[in-house]
């Protein structure tokens, strides 16, 4: 249907701020806009069937803008204390790669989230929380992720990044939990008088909103080969893809061709484009997401002093069809924004 059909495009409107984009939204209605990608895709997703599991996530939190995703490490104060400023769509507090001390890194997590709850960018901006992997994550006997998600829900993150996720069996368990800690927070709230007072905050509906899932579904052979199954369950608002632990797994030398920038021959790092296999897994991740009706996200670009390189890959990616790309650097955020902002031709194209 027309108004599913363009949700970025018309949220990149809706969120603009200068002059030039209020005259468009001025000039060009919303149902006009949404025409446009409806026209490229037939078939687009009506983020309708992205809910294949026992929770339903309302089509405003799932259809949300995601152009950038953007990871900030959970245990930086420095990076923590500015991550709603820089206007990204979406921040990923992350308790996975980026931090070696995991407990510090939840304590400080749920600190953030309560205390930035009502600051400015947190009505527009999603907050989620790339938890441990649940395979193989045990830590002394410890479930870590599952520590992790309950630092995430306390803190009130509006959902969870998935990774190096094996099969839509661990998502439906993830939602079994979930959907657990909601039910008894409905009955905590149900019988207080005073739902903020409980809450530690004043922004209730924040934290009462049912938490989506982000897997990163490229990160294990197992994954790549199961990844149209991952991208139908349940919870799931999106999906994206990464190659640098898939590298490791098959024993690969590099994720990139070698260019004449590029002396390390290759490396995740380089500037050249992705090797087959590893663009067989971009393609994959945008087939699935667009079987499963929800949204696409395309992988990082390592090298952040790349401005350049990482635009020309965002454009290619909204080109063949994503919706938003993950981010390491500020300046990437900015950048992701120009290139998934409609151009002239688009807007032409829509109200034609």
């Amino acid at each position: 249907m027309a108004s599913h059909a363009c949700i970025a495009c018309r949220q990149k409107l809706l969120f603009a701020t200068h002059s030039k984009q209020q005259l468009l939204l001025k000039n060009y209605g919303f149902s006009q806009l949404l025409l446009l990608r409806q026209r490229r895709r037939p078939h687009h997703r009506s983020f309708s069937a992205g809910v294949a599991g026992n929770s339903d996530v309302p089509n405003n939190i799932k259809q949300r803008l995601r152009r950038s995703v953007h990871f900030v490490p959970a245990d930086n104060e420095k990076f923590l204390s500015k991550c709603l400023s820089l206007k990204a769509d979406t921040i990923v507090l992350d308790l996975e790669d980026s931090i070696k001390d995991k407990t510090l890194g939840r304590d400080m997590l749920c600190s953030f989230l309560q205390r930035e709850m009502n600051m400015p960018g947190r009505s527009t901006t999603e907050v989620l929380v790339r938890i441990n992997p649940i395979s193989g994550s045990a830590d002394f006997g410890r479930d870590v992720w599952r520590e992790d998600i309950e630092a995430g829900f306390r803190g009130g993150a509006d959902g969870f990044v998935v990774p190096k996720v094996q099969s839509r069996d661990e998502l439906r368990m993830l939602d079994e939990i979930l959907t657990d800690m909601e039910e008894e927070r409905r009955k905590n709230n149900a019988s207080s008088s005073n739902s903020n007072a409980l809450l530690g905050r004043n922004d209730v509906a924040v934290a009462a909103a049912p938490k989506v899932l982000l897997p990163i579904a490229t990160e294990t052979p197992t994954a790549v080969l199961n990844i149209a199954d991952i991208a139908k369950g349940p919870r799931v608002c999106a999906v994206t893809w990464g190659c640098e632990d898939l590298s490791a797994e098959l024993g690969s030398f590099g994720t990139r061709r070698p260019n004449d920038n590029d002396t390390a021959g290759g490396g995740g790092g380089g500037c050249g484009e992705y090797l087959d296999i590893f663009r067989h897994c971009q393609s994959m991740c945008l087939l699935a997401a667009r079987a499963a009706n929800v949204q696409a996200i395309d992988g990082i670009y390592q090298n952040v002093r790349d401005v350049e390189g990482f635009e020309r890959e965002a454009r290619e990616a909204k080109y063949v069809g994503f919706d938003g790309k993950l981010t390491l650097h500020p300046e990437q955020i900015s950048a992701v924004h120009r290139v998934f902002e409609p151009t002239r031709a688009e807007l032409k194209e829509a109200n034609a």
